[in-house]
Formats: C-alpha cells, sequence, structure tokens
C-alpha cells in the first residue's frame, strides 16, 4: 500500500470492521489483525498485532466503553462540578468572585475538548474540517490552560507575581511551539519539548516550596500541577499508549481529578468561613461576658449600703419618693447584672 506522506492524506486511525479467528489444528484460535495508522511525522506504523481474544477484547471492546462512554459520564460531572463554583462565586463565598478560578476552569473544559479522541468525535461533525488541526488547537490551548494556572498561582499567594519572568517564558513556548511545527517530520523537533517541560517544573518547584511552608492550599495545588503536566506531556510527545486503553477515557479521568481538586479549595473555603463564624461569634461573647463582669465588680458592699442607707432616709421623708428611688435601684440592678451590654446602665448613671 502507497500513501503520501502529507499529513492530511496519511493521518487516519483505521479500526477493524471485522475479526476474523483461525483455528490451526488442535490450538486455540488464532486471530491477526493489524491496525495501520499515521502519526504526526507522516510515517505509519502498525498497532497492535493481536494474537488472541483476551487482548482483542481489552484493545477494542474495553477500549470503545472507556474511550467513548466514560468522557459523555466526565462531561454531565464536569457540568455540575463547573455550576456549584459558578454558584459559590455568585454568593460570593471568598467576599467577591474569583476571576482565575472561573478562567482557568474554562481553559481547562477548553483544552479538553481538543484531546484526542474527543477532538476526534468533535470533528467528525465538521467533515470539511481535517482532524489533523486539532492538534495546532490542542497545542494552543494547552499554553492557555497552563497560563491560567499560574494566575491560580498567584490568587493564593504561591509565588509573587513577576510579569517579566512571566512574560520571558510565555514568549519563549509560544516561539518553541511554532518552530514545533516548522520541524514536523524531523524527530529533532521532539527536543524542542524540554524547554515547555522546564517551564512547568519551574513553577511546580514554587508549588512544592510553598507546601514546604505550610501555604495554604499549596498541596491541592502540586497534585493538579502534576495531573496538568502528565496531560500535556502525554499530548505533546504522541503518547499512543493511551490510545490501546481509549485516549478519551485516560484524559476524562485526569481531568475529573483536576475538576474534584478544585472544587474541594472551594469545600475547604467553605469550612474556613464557616469556623470563622463562630469563633467571631465566640470571641464576641466573650467580651460581653467581661464587660458584665467589669459592671458587676462596681456593685461594691460600702456603694450597696449607701445606696441601701439613701433609699431609707427617702422613705423616712416622702414614701411615694422612697417607691420610686427603690424601683429605679432595682432596675439598675436588673439592667447591670442580667441584661446584655447593649441595654446596661452607664457608669455615669449609676454614679448619679
Amino acid at each position: 500500500m502507497l500513501m503520501s506522506k502529507n499529513h492530511s492524506d496519511t493521518f487516519i486511525r483505521a479500526r477493524p470492521q471485522e475479526v476474523t479467528f483461525y483455528t490451526v489444528g488442535n490450538a486455540e484460535p488464532l486471530e491477526i489483525i493489524v491496525e495501520i495508522s499515521s502519526n504526526n511525522d507522516g510515517g505509519l506504523f502498525c498497532w497492535p498485532m493481536l494474537s488472541n481474544y483476551e487482548q482483542y477484547q481489552t484493545v477494542f471492546v474495553v477500549k470503545e466503553w472507556y474511550g467513548g462512554i466514560f468522557p459523555i459520564m466526565f462531561f454531565s460531572a464536569a457540568l455540575i462540578i463547573i455550576l456549584m463554583v459558578l454558584i459559590l462565586n455568585f454568593i460570593k463565598i471568598n467576599r467577591k468572585i474569583d476571576v482565575p478560578i472561573i478562567l482557568y476552569m474554562l481553559a481547562l473544559m477548553v483544552h479538553y475538548i481538543f484531546t484526542v479522541e474527543v477532538a476526534e468525535q468533535l470533528f467528525a461533525l465538521f467533515s470539511n474540517v481535517n482532524y489533523y488541526y486539532s492538534h495546532y488547537f490542542s497545542y494552543i490551548t494547552g499554553i492557555v490552560l497552563w497560563a491560567a494556572f499560574v494566575l491560580v498561582l498567584k490568587k493564593y499567594n504561591i509565588m509573587k507575581s513577576n510579569k517579566l519572568v512571566d512574560g520571558i517564558i510565555i514568549g519563549v513556548n509560544l516561539l518553541v511551539m511554532i518552530t514545533f511545527y516548522l520541524l514536523a517530520g524531523y524527530m529533532i523537533r521532539y527536543w524542542l519539548l524540554l524547554i515547555p517541560a522546564a517551564s512547568m517544573l519551574y513553577y511546580i518547584y514554587y508549588i512544592c516550596k510553598a507546601a514546604a511552608e505550610s501555604v495554604k492550599f499549596a498541596p491541592i495545588l502540586i497534585i493538579q500541577s502534576i495531573f496538568i503536566f502528565m496531560v500535556l506531556i502525554m499530548e505533546a510527545t504522541d503518547n499512543n499508549g493511551v490510545f490501546l486503553i481509549g485516549g478519551g477515557g485516560v484524559y476524562s479521568t485526569a481531568f475529573s481529578i483536576i475538576l474534584i481538586l478544585v472544587l474541594w479549595v472551594y469545600v475547604l473555603q467553605i469550612k474556613d468561613t464557616i469556623n470563622n463564624s463562630r469563633n467571631a461569634e465566640r470571641l464576641e461573647k466573650e467580651i460581653s461576658e467581661v464587660k458584665n463582669r467589669a459592671l458587676k465588680a462596681q456593685i461594691k458592699p460600702h456603694f450597696m449600703f449607701n445606696v441601701l442607707t439613701s433609699v431609707q432616709d427617702i422613705y423616712h421623708n416622702n414614701l411615694e419618693e422612697g417607691d420610686n428611688a427603690l424601683a429605679k435601684f432595682c432596675k439598675h440592678l436588673r439592667l447591670n447584672v442580667d441584661s446584655e451590654y447593649k441595654d446596661m446602665v452607664s457608669f455615669n448613671e449609676e454614679l448619679s
């Protein structure tokens, strides 16, 4: 079979339409499947060469479930998680809308759409669009995803903002991506991937450093960064091993874990908000009790003796005025001893 070295002609992913089993003597049924596909360099390779029914079930039956059904499950779960995060931002659980988090989740979903097999199903809807060009969108959205993740790192004070360094890193990686495509067909271009990999490791180093310093949310962000790093490296290096079990399922699993970790950050923030509210309420009660004790301490025995002696003298002169004085004194004691701070009689009024 002769095929053109042009990408548009050779970028195919064949699937077996029929499976034939052969029995040789008393041996087990023998199946031979050779699938020919093309890689990004325009060359051809064969995968897999299957020789038994179990391997066929693993590659083409289990794969169809994991790579086809699991992405649908992921989309359903992702929509629920994103809706929950948007609601929490709408009610301003952090007193303001978390713009970096929203951009980060949007970048996650956009990049997920252009991962292998998911993009294949998407591009199948447009017959006039070549599936090969999905890789352009994949790498571009990958850079956008990592840039959004860096914004999240800044938000949670994982690393200080340095626009010059960030600008240089983004610019260099854009040049690497352009050069990567210009060198299509040459294996040397894969060495260029060391630059974006080193860039990601640079930020991961700061996350690990923040975790060592017990910076809040740093451990969760470490796990997220590892999964993002893994996804981007698998895509950039054309790791065809994921096809054996279903690329859609592999990437859906990774992105599911990332989204759950994003939601977990909000769960911890809600927990902190509840604890802070309880602490504030407890502190307010403690302050009220201290003020009550302070006012109670003002009621000294000599003060009681002087007041009662005065009331007794008033009674001797006028019974009605004595009743009024006694009533005022009782109100004074009740308000200062039994009531909340807002209803207490002032110290100046007490002296009068």
